[in-house]
C-alpha cells in the first residue's frame, strides 16, 4: 500500500518485548521502567494476517531482546504461514542465542542482525553488562547455518570512534555486513554530544569504495574494501535523510503503531486487534495514510523514552 507521498509501505518492525538482558546506556539505561504489556500470540496472529493482506513483504522482530520470548519459535511460525512475507528477520544482542538458532531457523527465521558497538570485551561489558563472546558465537553459528548476518554498531563519539576499523575488520574473513548507525536523539542524555557522522568516518578512510545501491528503500549506504568478504554500511538518519525511501511501520511491544520513529505520534491498535483482522487492516490503512513525510530529528526533536520502549 502506498502512503500520501507515494511510498510503498511494505516493511513492519515488530517489537516483541521491552525486556532485555542487557542495559546499554543509549537504549535502555539503568532504572528505565519496562512495560508489563506484551503481544499475545492471538494478537500477533491477527496483526500478521492484516499485514499480509496489505502486501507487506518484510517482517523484522525486535525488542528489547526478542529472544527473551520463550514462544519466539511459535511467533516465527505464525509469520512463516504467510507467503507474502519473503523476508523474516530479527535483531538481537546475541546473548545466549547461538544454541537456539537452528530451531529459530526451522521455525522461519531467515536473517539475523546482531548489535555490537565495540570489539573490546571489557568495554563491551561496561557499555552493555553482557559478554562479547556470546555475540561472536551467535554470529558464527548463524553463518554456519547459511543465514545472512548484519552487525549493527552505533557510532558513539568519545567511546568507540577509535574502534571503527576493528569493527570493519569483522567483514574481512566473514561474509557479513557491518553497519554503522548514527546516534539518534533518544534517552535522557540525547543531544548532549555532537553526532559522529558517516561523512566524517568515510573522509578519513579512502579505502572505502562505494557500492551501487540495489534497492531504493535500502536505508544503508554500502561500501566495500578490497580483499574483504563482507561489506560496510552506514545508516545516517541525522546527516543523510532517507525519508523519501522509507517503507516501514513500527509496532511497539504494547501494541501501538508508530508510523515514524522520529515523530512521537502513534496509535493504540489493541481494540482493533480484539475486533479481528478486518478492523486491524482498516486501522493500519489509517496509520499508513498518516505517515509523515519526514522525521523530526533535525528539529531539536528529543524523546525521553529509550529505544527499548519503542522498538529498536
Amino acid at each position: 500500500m502506498q502512503d500520501a507521498f507515494g511510498r510503498t509501505i511494505d516493511y513492519a518492525r515488530i517489537s516483541l518485548t521491552q525486556r532485555c538482558n542487557l542495559r546499554c546506556t543509549y537504549c535502555c539505561p539503568q532504572g528505565a521502567r519496562e512495560s508489563t504489556r506484551e503481544w499475545t500470540l492471538p494478537q500477533l496472529a491477527v496483526l500478521l494476517e492484516a499485514l499480509a493482506r496489505l502486501q507487506f513483504s518484510k517482517i523484522r522482530f525486535t525488542g528489547g531482546e526478542p529472544s527473551l520470548r520463550p514462544d519466539l519459535e511459535d511467533i516465527l511460525s505464525l509469520a512463516r504461514r504467510h507467503a507474502a512475507f519473503t523476508d523474516i528477520a530479527m535483531t538481537s544482542n546475541g546473548q545466549h542465542l547461538a544454541a537456539r538458532l537452528p530451531g529459530l531457523q526451522a521455525a522461519g527465521l531467515m536473517r539475523l542482525n546482531l548489535s555490537l558497538d565495540t570489539c573490546q570485551p571489557q568495554r563491551y561489558e561496561a557499555l552493555t553488562g553482557g559478554h562479547i563472546v556470546q555475540v561472536y558465537k551467535a554470529m558464527d553459528a548463524a553463518l554456519a547455518l547459511g543465514m545472512p548476518v548484519k552487525i549493527n554498531a552505533l557510532l558513539l563519539r568519545g567511546w568507540n570512534e577509535n574502534e571503527l576499523d576493528a569493527l570493519m575488520a569483522l567483514a574481512k574473513d566473514r561474509p557479513v555486513q557491518v553497519r554503522f548507525i548514527e546516534r539518534m536523539p533518544f534517552g535522557p542524555h540525547a543531544g548532549q554530544q555532537p553526532v559522529l557522522t558517516e561523512q566524517e568516518v568515510v573522509r578519513q578512510r579512502p579505502y572505502l569504495i562505494p557500492v551501487e545501491q540495489g534497492r531504493a528503500a535500502q536505508s544503508a549506504r554500502l561500501y566495500r574494501i578490497e580483499g574483504f568478504k563482507g561489506t560496510v554500511g552506514f545508516i545516517s538518519p541525522m546527516s543523510h535523510r532517507f525519508c523519501k525511501q522509507c517503507n516501514r511501520l513500527r509496532f511497539t511491544s504494547d501494541a501501538a503503531c508508530r508510523p515514524c520513529l522520529g515523530n512521537p505520534e502513534q496509535m493504540d491498535i489493541t481494540e482493533a486487534l480484539a475486533q479481528g483482522v478486518e478492523a486491524t487492516v482498516c486501522l493500519l490503512r489509517q496509520a499508513i495514510a498518516a505517515k509523515p513525510e519526514a522525521h523530526r530529528f533535525c528539529e531539536q526533536f528529543t524523546d525521553a523514552r529509550g529505544l527499548c520502549h519503542i522498538g529498536g
